[in-house]
């Protein structure tokens, strides 16, 4: 799976590159620079003298696209791998993406950032084939949204990548990116524990087709399709319960949740109705997003991320529960309900 995300992004990059871009030791019109000389002693007939690793330097990255970075690192055949350090600046843990060896140097795709992200810190490391880790310089770039934003050299972007991430120590492990963030087009390079049986599974995107039909009808019947020992657990979500969510700016809203169904599901639709009490026949709103794989048994964690459909944009929404469905050839097969197993208790306030 691994070698799959990288040789899909290393497709991508080979559209987003060719764009000048100053690097770490160049002057870039009153932008701080950085020394990235690194320094590996030689061992044996391994290597001859120092390893010099340089970075693309990008003023902003633009929130619209996945970032592309660039490293040089001199001699290139000096090292069995590269990687790139990133977080949000106000994040401690380092996540990281594997760089690609291209004709010229190497290259990573980031996962797409969030304007919340506001500055992205990163840094570039190599494993020298005889000798320590080395690193570059810390970098850092803001996170803009129009490039008119960016007083200096705009990061490269594509449209479209898949993407390996390895999750740090500490840090969930869905989605497996930072907070800031977009998890669309990413995957967990981390094995699981031994004998462990969760397995992530990440399903992010927009709608996967028409919810007309749910807010005009509400919640479809959940009765005969909840086998009693299906488990449902609510994790956490992004923005947390009890925020405001304004329909006017696209409200995005990822949810973490952990099931295990005594069924398995191939393909079908992972639904979160955000729901209310007193009137359950009228949702404040809905993400549904494409689901591959479930897997009989199983614990499983999975991050519904996705924007929000609203039935009545005219007017502000209070709900109080989240209801979850899984769906398969258009029937629901396992939900969350008013009894066992029961909806999530969690508030949000969508805003017109």
């Amino acid at each position: 799976m691994a070698a799959a995300l990288l040789l899909s992004a290393g497709a991508a990059h080979a559209q987003g590159l060719g764009n000048p871009m100053p690097w770490d030791d160049e002057d870039a019109g009153g932008h701080s620079a950085g020394n990235m000389a690194g320094q590996a002693m030689p061992r044996g007939n391994v290597q001859a003298g120092p390893i010099r690793i340089r970075t693309s330097r990008p003023a902003c990255l633009l929130s619209a696209g996945f970032p592309v970075l660039r490293a040089l690192v001199e001699p290139p055949d000096a090292v069995s791998s590269v990687m790139l350090h990133f977080r949000p600046e106000s994040y401690p843990l380092w996540y990281q993406v594997p760089m690609k060896r291209m004709e010229q140097g190497f290259v990573a795709v980031l996962p797409r950032p969030r304007p919340s992200a506001q500055r992205v810190r990163f840094f570039v490391e190599v494993m020298p084939l005889n000798g320590q880790p080395l690193r570059g310089t810390m970098l850092a770039a803001r996170v803009v949204e129009d490039p008119a934003q960016c007083s200096g050299p705009l990061g490269e972007t594509v449209e479209r990548a898949a993407i390996g991430v390895k999750v740090p120590k500490g840090a969930p492990a869905v989605p497996p990116v930072p907070p800031g963030f977009e998890p669309v087009g990413t995957a967990s390079l981390n094995r699981a524990p031994p004998r462990s049986h969760k397995a992530p599974l990440l399903v992010a995107g927009g709608f996967a087709g028409a919810l007309a039909a749910l807010f005009a009808q509400g919640s479809p019947a959940t009765g005969a399709v909840t086998p009693p020992a299906d488990e449902f657990s609510f994790l956490d979500s992004t923005p947390p319960p009890g925020s405001h969510l304004s329909l006017h700016s696209g409200p995005q809203l990822l949810v973490r949740l952990r099931l295990r169904l005594m069924r398995g599901v191939s393909t079908g639709l992972v639904r979160v109705i955000l729901h209310r009490t007193f009137a359950p026949g009228s949702p404040c709103g809905v993400i549904e997003v494409p689901l591959s794989q479930i897997v009989a048994g199983a614990s499983q964690d999975i991050a519904v991320s996705g924007p929000i459909m609203q039935p009545q944009a005219a007017q502000v929404c209070l709900s109080d529960r989240l209801r979850l469905q899984i769906v398969e050839n258009g029937t629901v097969v396992a939900s969350t309900n008013d009894s066992n197993p029961r909806d999530f208790v969690a508030t949000y306030t969508i805003d017109p």
